[in-house]
């Protein structure tokens, strides 16, 4: 997907790590900045459902009412809300067109984008990109138009989903030895049925391993997150949980590792490597420049190992090949 990148048109490309990529909005976007921020980014594009100056007034707004908003959010989680909607209801300072923004995904990520710019880098400028054709997670499509969910679910299905990507992206796609979610399904019961505990992760609220338990014996993945989907658990919630647990990704080393100036470069053209000259971090590429960085750094790289390894088990059976292979270069 780095090479697809660079290929139409993009100039650099940079990994977000496991330990934040697969965690919640708030942390994902934390470390999404980080990594610009130390690349001397000046502005960020995203994508929104809304203009960025409804996410602004929104985040105004919750900085002005921070006591009403704690206050409520409390209140509303104590009545067995997920976090979510606790967080939503709990902004009754806002009107109804930016209650509604934040009921879309792109919305509430860009908002926490917003927010990461504040704390770490205020200089930083943000500008957005409508989303437009259909919705994030849609499971309905346009001649022009499907949302990534929609997309990986075809192609698992072995049906076409060529109108939707680039023809050189479809084609590579079609050679993929694709995993099945099953398998990863089978390693979490396995590691439940060991070591029951969940409480080092992120996620975790008490109560949620008894829960897993009681529905482990579901018939397959899907089964087994709507049977642990309430009101108070969202479904991605749940898989959030699933995947710190397979993985190991514990909330202290989240938090420890944050805000490291951990820069793996994946992809780039000549342009880009001009960008990188003046540069006050190591830029990481392979394992070769690990060795003269500190162990906070090398424990981001196992973890990025481990879980290539883990992908790799049910496609392609390679392993230890992360951080082997030469970063691709556009000349």
């Amino acid at each position: 997907s780095a090479k697809f990148a660079i290929d139409l048109g993009v100039d650099l490309v940079f990994e977000l790590p496991v330990y934040f990529s697969t965690q919640n909005a708030e942390i994902f976007a934390k470390a999404s900045i980080n990594i610009l921020n130390k690349l001397k980014v000046e502005k960020i594009i995203f994508g929104s459902e809304d203009k960025i100056e409804i996410l602004k007034n929104i985040l105004e707004k919750i900085e002005n009412n921070k006591d009403i908003y704690r206050e409520n959010l409390k209140e509303n989680l104590k009545k067995g809300y997920s976090y979510q909607k606790s967080s939503l209801i709990a902004m009754d300072f806002l009107n109804k067109i930016e209650k509604d923004a934040l009921k879309k995904a792109n919305n509430i990520l860009g908002l926490e984008y917003l927010k990461a710019i504040k704390k770490i880098n205020p200089e930083i400028s943000a500008q957005t990109i409508k989303r437009v054709g259909v919705d994030h997670n849609s499971q309905d499509s346009t001649l022009e138009f499907a949302s990534a969910s929609l997309i990986r679910k075809k192609i698992f299905q072995n049906k076409s989903v060529k109108n939707f990507l680039p023809l050189e992206t479809y084609e590579s796609i079609k050679k993929q030895k694709l995993n099945n979610l099953e398998n990863y399904y089978h390693i979490f019961k396995h590691q439940i049925l060991l070591d029951s505990s969940l409480k080092d992760y992120m996620d975790y609220e008490i109560g949620m391993e008894n829960l897993f338990l009681k529905n482990l014996d579901a018939k397959n993945f899907s089964e087994f997150i709507n049977s642990c989907t309430n009101k108070r658990y969202s479904s991605s919630r749940i898989r959030r949980l699933i995947l710190s647990k397979i993985l190991d990704l514990k909330k202290e080393d989240i938090k420890n590792y944050l805000y490291l100036p951990y820069l793996r470069l994946l992809a780039g053209n000549s342009k880009g490597f001009e960008i990188l000259k003046d540069l006050e971090y190591p830029i990481i590429t392979n394992k070769k420049n690990l060795k003269d960085l500190s162990p906070e750094i090398k424990a981001i790289y196992e973890k990025e190992v481990f879980a290539t390894n883990v992908y790799n088990t049910f496609s392609t059976g390679k392993l230890n090949e992360d951080y082997t292979r030469k970063i691709f270069i556009k000349k």
